[in-house]
């Protein structure tokens, strides 16, 4: 072979490898959307979920303070992304405008194989399997709350993801938000059972949570590491709240998340200081595979800024394995670096 055939094929090869490794990437998206109560509310803002769509590169897109089927589809077409799949809790029946009848959903790129509804109260209004959410047999207590989690798992992509909206304080701190607290902790706990449970059944599958955990992943007046201690003020010692704990501590049979939204320093919350409320947690085989989570710029007419990480489904160094298959099969010799 020729200098110049080798400096063509060369540079072949770096084309090849740069689109092998780009084109397995998969951009997963949390936004906690504010109050898409209706189809109306939603054609009202119409340019908003446009230009989201049009800003953001999207192949995943997690959605909380949605009330219905009917809503996600319509953001869904605002987006123009018809060709795309939905799935989205049924927690309360029937659909409210209200908002203590959020339910979260997922506008998916890749076919959806297997849907699960983790419902507090199961009520048979399900987009697919619904099961009891429950903490036995952890020390974490039941409680009454309406909202659960939903579990979607992508054969194609071989990702489980977990949809969450967990208790807003409302602004409150301290002995005024251990309700909110309890009702946080009772849903992380049965995500991060599912989380468990998911590892041993799939085992090469990326798992991700994500969504609005209405508390920020290093709240020093709410955070705490110990599910027997509650304090409600921060010189008294362990605090109130361990959201964040159950699923990246390892309260719960040694589970310890990856949080991507450690690598954002400040809120995601509009007007709201501190660490963002609205988190990533990954695991699992591929849990590697996942960018460190960053927000977008503009809210889109919404109080929180979507959040997104990037999962490379292959390996880039497997990307570039098969280029250089390509490589001796096509000039009959090896290259290696």
């Amino acid at each position: 072979m020729s200098t110049a055939e080798k400096f063509s094929a060369l540079i072949f090869f770096f084309l090849a490898y740069s689109a092998s490794a780009s084109d397995e990437t998969v951009r997963i998206i949390t936004w906690n959307v504010e109050d898409a109560t209706s189809v109306e509310s939603v054609r009202a803002r119409e340019r908003d979920f446009l230009m989201f769509a049009q800003n953001l590169q999207h192949d995943l897109i997690l959605l909380q303070e949605v009330t219905s089927e009917h809503v996600v589809k319509e953001i869904r077409n605002c987006m123009n992304l018809e060709n795309y799949f939905i799935a989205c809790s049924d927690f309360v029946k029937p659909d409210s405008e209200e908002r203590w009848a959020f339910e979260v959903a997922l506008i998916s790129k890749f076919p959806i194989t297997e849907i699960t509804e983790y419902d507090p109260e199961p009520d048979g209004f399900s987009p697919g399997r619904e099961i009891k959410l429950d903490t036995s047999p952890t020390v974490v207590p039941r409680v009454a709350t309406s909202r659960g989690f939903l579990r979607i798992r992508i054969e194609s992509i071989e990702i489980i993801v977990i949809v969450v909206h967990l208790k807003s304080s409302l602004g409150a701190v301290g002995r005024e938000d251990g309700r909110n607290a309890s009702k946080r902790e009772f849903v992380a706990t049965g995500v991060a059972l599912c989380v468990v449970e998911d590892k041993e059944n799939f085992p090469d599958y990326a798992i991700i949570v994500a969504g609005d955990f209405n508390v920020g992943y290093d709240d020093r007046m709410k955070n705490g590491i110990n599910l027997n201690v509650d304090h409600y003020k921060p010189s008294r010692g362990d605090l109130y709240d361990e959201t964040h704990a159950i699923l990246g501590g390892g309260l719960i049979d040694r589970l310890y998340m990856k949080n991507l939204t450690a690598s954002i320093r400040d809120s995601t919350f509009r007007n709201w200081q501190g660490s963002p409320i609205d988190n990533i947690y990954v695991d699992g085989h591929r849990r590697d595979r996942f960018e460190a989570a960053r927000k977008a710029q503009s809210t889109y007419g919404s109080d929180h800024y979507p959040v997104w990480t990037d999962y490379h489904f292959d390996e880039k160094r497997n990307g570039g394995s098969r280029v250089l298959d390509w490589w001796s099969a096509l000039f009959g010799f090896s290259l290696s670096f």
